[in-house]
């Protein structure tokens, strides 16, 4: 019979290097990397544990055909190919043929490399009807599982808000029913799926997945219902000596995805351990998420220290006073964190009216992300700096560049084609002189300086939009490269799993249709992500949610 061994693993305690020991303790007892099991849900957990092994074993990533997320795990078993997976034209179709609204701009389908890789994460549920019910119904198969449970979820409008359940009202019930297992009929005949659908034909088919012994279940409280059941059926056959399973119920912030921190606390367990020392969060913001968990009951706190640096909590009562803090402007990791994603976009204008450069977290997307313009803006920050070019930096300039008139002949379709005939392979070890000739003599018009250049970025045939052009134009020599940019905005939900030196918390009011339990575990983890502050930025009345705990 198999062994369980569930550890509380709070977080900065090494949740993942714990379970990484464990799996080198197996292989150097002499178990092959073929008879062991790692298996998680989100896409960071999964890179940080392969990163882990190979610092160790040096193993590659192809040869850890058993280590990745629960959905990589499930396309292997099931031996699924790009074309079995439902694309954007199906939801169309569908829609089109039953009469159903649909926002095909709105609704992100990730590529199968992304899912075997990383796993998935489902968008916001939004509240055009096609949208709203393609994701509704595969949230319900993770809390659900089975159809019958799942119908029955969808006469209680489970899970929708008020005004979600107002966008359906003019369907009945019944319809949307038929609805549902039309579209599952459709996906039969054409042998496609969504990404639920593969844990739910696995365990309702009670299809086991290839023998092994040990299996590793990091972030487990990730988990919903449908995950976990079918993990628990896979390690539950007869070859299979051990389970680790590594949770923190207090970081179960993915609701949207049936996540539920009971389903982890309810496994029996023959041995529990807990990692006593966070080596991350500091005293002070360590008590505070303390007061968080004991105030939904969660005590396990307690048993756990923090790094034992003393760290602080500052207060931020207006955006003036947080622009005017020194530490935006040092090269110290920073995390802009708030509550919703409509809220970025408005924090995304300031930072960048303040020259101050953020990367984007999770869905967030920033200019930082646009490879032509870090390019661009790499290639002026070289300049200025008098640093040594980068001939790839320069193509993008050239390809967003129109040829007449500006570059001489030849030189757009050489770089268009990556040939670089009139640039060096040697260039870089050439002195920022040559380099300089090099490249300004690419131009057809009399171009020899920065101000030259930031001129012709202005045209306005230059295929760049207005903000990126009014950026680039006031660069200057204090500015850094893009790759030492580590800044980064996003939302509570997008900073699990990660950290920063610096965290920026914008406070928020506890909405009628939010849970208190649910929004305290992620404040909770909103305030463990610094190694050093946390920067609380209030809100008017000075109420906010977090503001009760500090």
């Amino acid at each position: 019979m198999v062994e369980i061994i569930k550890v509380l693993g709070k977080p900065g305690t090494g949740k993942t290097t714990y379970l990484a020991n464990k799996i080198i303790e197996k292989t150097n007892e002499g178990c092959s990397f073929d008879d062991i099991v790692f298996t998680t849900y989100s896409r960071t957990a999964s890179r940080a544990m392969y990163n882990k092994i190979f610092e160790e074993t040096g193993i590659k990533r192809k040869d850890l055909i058993n280590f990745g997320t629960i959905y990589r795990l499930a396309n292997r078993t099931l031996g699924l190919q790009k074309d079995n997976y439902i694309k954007l034209k199906d939801f169309v179709l569908f829609s089109g043929n039953y009469g159903i609204e649909f926002d095909e701009s709105a609704m992100a389908v990730k590529k199968i490399e992304e899912i075997e890789e990383f796993g998935t994460v489902l968008e916001d549920i939004g509240y055009v009807e096609g949208n709203l019910l393609f994701t509704w119904w595969q949230i319900l198969k993770c809390m659900f599982v089975t159809d019958n449970k799942i119908k029955n979820a969808m006469r209680k409008y489970f899970f929708l808000n008020k005004k979600q359940q107002h966008g359906l009202s003019y369907r009945h019930i019944d319809q949307i029913i038929d609805f549902y297992d039309l579209w599952e009929k459709y996906k039969q005949e054409t042998t496609k799926y969504e990404y639920q659908d593969m844990l739910q034909e696995l365990f309702l088919k009670q299809i086991p997945y290839m023998p092994f012994k040990f299996m590793f279940i990091d972030e487990a409280h990730d988990f919903g219902l449908l995950q976990m059941s079918l993990l628990a059926f896979w390690y539950s056959q007869e070859d299979v000596k051990q389970v680790y399973i590594c949770y923190d119920p207090m970081q179960t912030i993915y609701k949207f995805t049936g996540s539920n921190p009971d389903i982890v606390d309810n496994i029996q367990a023959d041995k529990n351990f807990v990692l006593k020392k966070s080596y991350r969060v500091p005293e002070i913001p360590w008590n505070v998420a303390t007061k968080m968990a004991k105030s939904i009951n969660d005590y396990s706190m307690n048993d756990v220290n923090s790094s034992g640096k003393q760290g602080d909590i500052k207060y931020i009562d207006s955006i003036r006073n947080l622009f005017s803090n020194d530490f935006l402007h040092t090269d110290e990791s920073i995390f802009f964190l708030l509550r919703r994603n409509q809220d970025i976009r408005e924090l995304m204008y300031l930072l960048e009216q303040h020259r101050i450069p953020v990367k984007g977290l999770g869905r967030t997307k920033t200019i930082w992300e646009g490879k032509h313009f870090r390019n661009i803006y790499n290639l002026l920050v070289r300049l200025e700096k008098k640093l040594p070019l980068d001939k790839n930096e320069v193509r993008s300039l050239v390809m967003q560049l129109p040829v007449k008139g500006i570059l001489k002949r030849g030189v757009k379709e050489d770089f268009r084609k990556f040939k670089f005939k009139l640039w060096d392979s040697n260039i870089n070890s050439k002195l920022i002189d040559d380099q300089l000739s090099l490249f300004f003599g690419i131009f057809e018009k009399n171009i020899s300086s920065i101000p030259d250049i930031k001129e012709i970025i202005s045209y306005p045939n230059v295929n760049l939009n207005n903000k990126i052009k009014e950026y680039l134009r006031h660069v200057t020599n204090k500015d850094i490269l893009a790759e030492k940019i580590n800044r980064s905005l996003g939302t509570y939900h997008s900073s699990k799993g990660l950290e920063a030196k610096n965290v920026v918390l914008f406070d928020f009011y506890l909405r009628d249709n939010w849970d208190v339990v649910d929004e305290t575990r992620l404040a909770y983890v909103g305030i463990t992500r610094t190694t050093d502050k946390v920067f609380l930025k209030g809100i008017f009345e000075n109420d906010g949610f977090i503001e009760q705990f500090i």
